[in-house]
């Protein structure tokens, strides 16, 4: 799937409805000392989207916390409930630490990760990627803020993968010279559950 394609990655004015901000000053980056994240929707294209920061010039890290914060309240307005949402748009994985130590952690873990080399074995580094950023544990811990929202997240989507020396990263944890993913563009798709109707 090319993201470059999905809603998520659409930046057009006025396309998207903003509909809630929240302050993590505590997960500034180098580039802002007063991060205010917000949750956008578009109606069109049925996509929720996170950006770190209200300014898109700016980049801001968001912890699992903030992340789980800001989308309880997204749904808690009832404005959300005007769209059916068919995926969650967050942007690049290295505005979300915890995410992309996961995904560098795992993958050197993986027999068809190349430390060394910083290659995928394989043809496609972004199903690689995608496979390891869908994985049941995972997709558990994005799916923790959707409780009681009706929406099961099925599945991640990803595009413009980049490779680094893991060392190189503090966040990554990581303090041997391998090369290791630790960002991409990022979708989670959704899915709406339906109840069938009684006595049918």
């Amino acid at each position: 799937m090319n993201l470059s394609t999905l809603p998520g990655a659409l930046m057009q004015p006025g396309v998207f409805i903003l509909f809630f901000l929240l302050p993590i000053s505590s997960h500034a980056s180098e580039n802002s000392l007063n991060c205010r994240p917000v949750v956008e929707i578009n109606p069109q294209w049925q996509v929720m989207r996170i950006r770190s920061h209200e300014n898109a010039f700016l980049s801001c890290t968001v912890s699992q916390d903030k992340f789980n914060e800001l989308i309880t309240a997204a749904f808690a307005d009832p404005e959300s409930n005007k769209t059916e949402f068919k995926s969650l748009f967050i942007g690049r994985l290295i505005e979300y630490p915890w995410l992309s130590r996961y995904l560098a952690i795992q993958s050197l873990q993986h027999e068809d990760w190349d430390s060394e080399k910083g290659q995928y074995k394989g043809t496609n580094i972004n199903a690689f990627v995608a496979g390891i950023l869908s994985s049941p544990e995972l997709l558990g811990q994005i799916q923790e803020p959707f409780a009681g929202t009706g929406y099961t997240v099925s599945r991640a989507s990803v595009e413009k993968v980049l490779v680094g020396k893991a060392n190189e990263m503090e966040w990554l944890e990581i303090s041997t010279n391998v090369m290791v993913p630790y960002d991409a563009m990022v979708h989670f798709i959704l899915e709406k559950a339906y109840l069938a109707p009684e006595n049918q």
